[in-house]
């Protein structure tokens, strides 16, 4: 069976929280969501085995909105737990963002509208230079609702800094390359610093990804508020999660 086979006729979805958490206190303030696909004959699929398949599809977007209605109960179950969160960060492919309709669902789904500035979508950077205008509309849309967004793989190679000074998101998480140059020389260390402080002027929240380490962290924290990495905890169930 392929994996566009098992997506559309896989029942065994589930979702994973990890904690994003702040760099000084180590607390949780929010989670990062992964949806899992379990199939009787590939085992458990895991979103970069299935999601660039998925985005060729209209699956993806199926697959954002199931998770969305699954973190709603999941928020409820946490509240009642008293688990605080700022928010719950969940991939956003291209297909849901340039389609009217399905953000339409979102809202649709989500009747308390108070709760939607607990959703905050990761996006690609190439998003930040797609032509398509429905894109930014529904950025700006959803933005104007307390919807925040996240821009993935910050200062990659070939990352679209320019488009950062028009930003129309809130926060961003930085790419391997740049958590590792923090962790390097300091001619490696003044790189990245300067392009995380353009960021930080912009009044975007920066995330440092992969912490895996102290010694990371230490390397992070001064110019990163929040971090994610196996420091903080590996994915898990909602009913593994407990207030630190």
């Amino acid at each position: 069976m392929s994996i566009i086979d098992t997506l559309t006729k896989a029942s065994g979805m589930d979702v994973f929280l990890r904690e994003i958490s702040d760099t000084n206190t180590y607390k949780p303030v929010a989670f990062s969501v992964q949806v899992r696909i379990t199939d009787s004959k590939m085992g458990i699929l895991l979103p970069e085995v299935f999601m660039p398949v998925a985005e060729k599809t209209a699956k993806a977007k199926q697959i954002l909105l199931w998770s969305l209605k699954k973190c709603l109960t999941i928020m409820q179950n946490l509240t009642k737990r008293d688990i605080p969160f700022d928010f719950f960060a969940l991939y956003c492919p291209e297909t849901f963002i340039c389609d009217v309709v399905a953000v339409e669902e979102f809202l649709t789904l989500v009747s308390d509208k108070n709760m939607l500035n607990l959703f905050a979508f990761y996006i690609s950077p190439s998003l930040l230079i797609s032509q398509n205008s429905t894109v930014n509309d529904n950025i700006v849309l959803l933005r104007s609702l307390g919807v925040r967004f996240i821009v993935l793989n910050f200062g990659c190679e070939g990352f679209p800094l320019s488009k950062v000074l028009k930003a129309t998101f809130d926060m961003v998480v930085l790419d391997d390359f740049m958590v590792e140059c923090l962790c390097g020389e300091e001619q490696e260390k003044n790189y990245a610093t300067s392009i995380i402080d353009m960021a930080k002027k912009l009044g975007l929240t920066v995330i440092a990804d992969n912490v895996k380490t102290p010694s990371t962290l230490q390397n992070v924290a001064t110019l990163c508020p929040l971090a994610i990495g196996d420091f903080f905890g590996k994915y898990k169930k909602d009913r593994y999660v407990r207030r630190k």
